[in-house]
């Protein structure tokens, strides 16, 4: 018997300690795993990661994802 899937909020949960913890590369990780588990990124999502780039020095990074949020269509809430 398998245990439950991680959902959005399980991911959101771990890109929120990303973010506090100022770590870039687990929150891209994250985010990725997110993707390949069939999720859609939602703006909440994005915006924990644009923000955990952003403390963690890695402002290209933060600004491709603002690009790829924008053609989602998805309006940022934070920045």
């Amino acid at each position: 018997m398998r245990g439950p899937q991680p959902d959005v909020n399980t991911y959101v949960s771990r890109l929120l300690a990303c973010d506090k913890d100022n770590n870039a590369d687990e929150a891209l990780e994250v985010f990725a795993e997110m993707q390949r588990a069939g999720l859609q990124p939602t703006v909440f999502t994005y915006d924990l990661l644009i923000s955990a780039c952003a403390k963690g020095e890695k402002a290209d990074v933060a600004l491709d994802a603002f690009t790829e949020m924008k053609l989602r269509g998805l309006l940022p809430n934070l920045i």
